[in-house]
This record gives C-alpha cells, sequence and structure tokens, in this order.
C-alpha cells in the first residue's frame, strides 16, 4: 500500500509504502539529504525483488512476520535542486529537534506512529572515505548510532550493532575491503541518534565511492544484497539474538575498520620546490 505522510515545502508529496502485515515492523528511509540517490534506487530494487512472483529474495512467509515501511525520498525538493538541504535550505538530518521542515515532521510522525523495531537511515558519503588509516575506498560504512554523549550502549542499539555485524560478514565475501564503520560522534539534532534514543534499533548505511564506478553502481547493488539479508535476519532472530551471540556480535561490530574521511584524493602531489 501507498500513503502520503505528509508533503515537502513546495509542495510535493511525500510517500511511504508498506508491504507485509507481521508483527515486527521496519521503517526504511532514504534521500533525506536531495543529492544522496543510490539507496533510493536500491530500495525501489527492493521492492521490485520482493513483491516479484517466485521471488526467492526474502524468507518465504516474510510477509507475515514482518510489516516493511519504506520512504524512497523524504526530500523531494532537495532531490529536484540537486542540493543536500530541503527548500527551506535546512538540513533535514538536523532537524529531529527543532521539526522546523515539514519533511522532518512528516519522519518523526510516521516513526511515533509505527514505532518501528528497526529503522534503516539510508545517505551517500563523499569520495574521499576511506577503510581505516590505509585500507581502501570506503563503498558501504555503517553505523549503529549513539543516542547519548557517553555513547551508552542500551538494549536497543546492541541489537543495532549486532545486525550490522551479521550484514557486514554477509557482505564480505562480494566487497571484501569496501566496508568500514562510521564515527560515532553523537549528533543530539540528528534522526538517527533521536530514533535510538527512543528504543528503536537503528543502522545508518553510506554508500560511498568504488573505483571506476562513478554512478555508484556497485554501492546500490551493495544497499540491496545488505537489507534484503537484515530483513532475512530479522525474519529468524532465534539464530542471533541469545545472550552470547549479541555479544560475539557486538564485538564484530567494533572489529570493522573506521572510515576515515578525506584520506583518499584525486590528485596528490608532493615534494615541490
Amino acid at each position: 500500500s501507498r500513503t502520503i505522510i505528509g508533503d515537502s515545502f513546495c509542495g510535493q508529496p511525500i510517500s511511504c509504502i508498506s508491504m507485509g502485515y507481521g508483527p515486527k515492523k521496519v521503517l526504511i528511509w532514504t534521500q533525506m539529504h536531495g543529492d544522496e540517490s543510490t539507496a533510493t534506487a536500491a530500495v525501489l530494487d527492493i521492492m521490485h525483488l520482493v513483491t516479484a512472483k517466485l521471488s526467492s529474495s526474502l524468507n518465504a512467509n516474510w510477509h507475515s512476520l514482518l510489516t516493511i515501511h519504506i520512504i524512497p525520498m523524504l526530500n523531494p525538493d532537495g532531490a529536484a535542486a540537486g542540493t543536500r538541504e530541503n527548500a527551506q535550505g535546512i538540513d533535514i538530518n538536523r532537524d529531529a529537534l527543532a521539526l522546523q521542515t515539514p519533511e522532518g515532521k512528516a519522519l518523526n510522525a510516521v516513526v511515533e506512529k509505527i514505532h518501528p523495531d528497526f529503522a534503516f537511515n539510508l545517505h551517500d558519503q563523499k569520495d574521499y572515505f576511506r577503510c581505516g588509516a590505509d585500507g581502501k575506498s570506503s563503498t558501504l560504512a555503517f553505523l549503529a548510532p549513539a543516542f547519548d554523549a557517553q555513547k551508552t550502549i542500551n538494549p536497543a542499539r546492541r541489537s543495532a550493532m549486532a545486525l550490522t555485524a551479521l550484514m557486514r560478514l554477509h557482505a564480505n565475501a562480494l566487497l571484501p575491503a569496501g566496508i568500514a564503520r562510521y564515527d560515532d560522534e553523537f549528533s543530539a539534532r540528528s534522526f538517527g541518534d533521536q530514533i535510538t534514543g527512543r528504543g528503536i534499533s537503528t543502522i545508518l548505511i553510506e554508500s560511498g565511492h568504488y573505483p571506476n564506478d562513478q554512478y555508484r553502481q556497485v554501492a546500490r547493488t551493495m544497499n540491496v544484497f545488505v537489507l534484503l539479508h537484515a530483513l532475512n535476519m530479522l525474519c529468524e532472530e532465534s539464530y542471533w539474538t541469545t545472550d552470547e551471540k549479541l555479544k560475539e556480535l557486538e564485538i564484530t561490530y567494533w572489529q570493522i575498520s573506521e572510515n576515515q574521511e578525506n584520506k583518499l584524493c584525486d590528485l596528490l602531489i608532493k615534494d615541490l620546490g
């Protein structure tokens, strides 16, 4: 089903697509920054795959286990203008407290209404991120956001860390050297941090550069791959939600290489003069 959850500042409708009728609720949103479109294509791919006849992308009983809500484009005005901000010039992802933007209000209302068990916040990052200090380009970066300045790990954040670790392990076969862990510096104004604080397991995914892939089709494909795996893991929670397994996966999460900003460049000139 398709629901209009609000309108952008310029009056464009913002849609939410819902699939399934299961008790576990999942919310996925993308393109809250108008110039970050990689994951929008990926969630459209996912909708196509999971609704296709004879599709085996998900657990055969996913529709009775999960209800999946997808907001494919939260910032249509920014997308039309090719800008990070909305038409007010506001970064929607820094509007979680003030709620000055109609787009931020719409997202907040959906979160309050459905109170998802898991939330996926999808973005693009610049080309110049590296996996660790001397690794390769960061094509995907994951984060289980902190919800306070002390970076406390509550049950919701621990579950997000565990699922992130499973996503990374699954993706490692296809992208062994291109996955990083995003900085978890607390930002009170950011939606991911605030939503985690409400007891909702939240995962940020940043799509980044892959060599000779200007249009980020590798990152798009990897988003589809890891999100479908995450949805399958949510259908099979008994496998990974025991106390012992959660502790093991939390350790695995921290072992993911840090996402290092500005460690790559297009052109490096050394030893001038």
